[in-house]
């Protein structure tokens, strides 16, 4: 099969399959097809070449099994039938759940900790409907996000910024830095992903006021007939320590 690579001055593989001598004049003439595989590393467009020669393959019995006749002279055979198959390569796909089972297991991760976090990558993919994170968007986290934050729970309470920023999106950014760590993921698509927490606001100081301070401290010399000597002490010294 790895006849079909070839490479271009430059490093780019591509790959180059021989149209049919009875299809050429559907081709427009030509005698092969050839497409670029975007890579420069042999193992990586090796790796590729199965899918590619399965699309064109498929493609050629199509325009086999169809009348020359249903198609217009304006039409392109390559364009039509060809390209699409044989458009940029996919990446295999990656399965969320396992890959947060084998990062939780190689970070050493809580029973309890685990747990939640699964729960909560569940919900992502109950909302993308697939879990497949390889074909996972930035857009995809961003909608995520805001069906978390306008959406209630399982309790009916509205999760608040917070939550969804320190747990739902901690647990799929680490995940998901695992996966590139492990070569699995290009990237990350939740690094960009942000949610603002509101301040809320300052209803008082921290510390308590002169006269609450006060109040405190006056009540240590009243005298609690009902208490033992031990809780009396305790009444007694515990404001004034602290």
């Amino acid at each position: 099969m790895s006849t079909h690579l070839y490479r271009r001055q430059g490093g780019t593989y591509y790959f180059r399959r021989a149209i049919p001598t009875n299809l050429r004049d559907r081709f427009g003439g030509r005698r092969e097809w050839i497409a670029s595989l975007r890579t420069k590393d042999r193992v990586e467009a090796k790796r590729l070449l199965p899918a590619l020669v399965q699309a064109f393959d498929a493609a050629i019995n199509d325009v086999q099994s169809s009348s020359p006749a249903s198609y217009g002279p304006e039409q392109n055979e390559v364009s039509r039938v060809i390209r699409k198959p044989l458009g940029a390569p996919q990446r295999p796909s990656v399965a969320l759940l396992a890959t947060f089972e084998a990062y939780a297991v190689e970070q050493g991760l809580k029973p309890a900790t685990a747990a939640e976090w699964r729960s909560m990558l569940k919900t992502l993919v109950a909302f993308v409907g697939h879990e497949d994170a390889a074909r996972l968007t930035t857009k995809d986290i961003d909608g995520w996000r805001d069906h978390l934050l306008s959406t209630p729970g399982r309790r009916g309470k509205f999760r608040t910024p917070g939550t969804v920023k320190d747990k739902y999106l901690c647990a799929l950014r680490a995940t998901l830095s695992w996966a590139v760590e492990k070569r699995k993921l290009p990237g990350n698509v939740a690094t960009s992903v942000k949610v603002r927490t509101p301040t809320r606001p300052k209803l008082r100081e921290r510390d308590f006021t002169t006269s609450e301070a006060s109040a405190v401290l006056n009540a240590t010399f009243i005298d609690y007939r009902e208490c033992s000597d031990y809780d009396k002490r305790a009444r007694r010294w515990i404001p004034w320590l602290c």
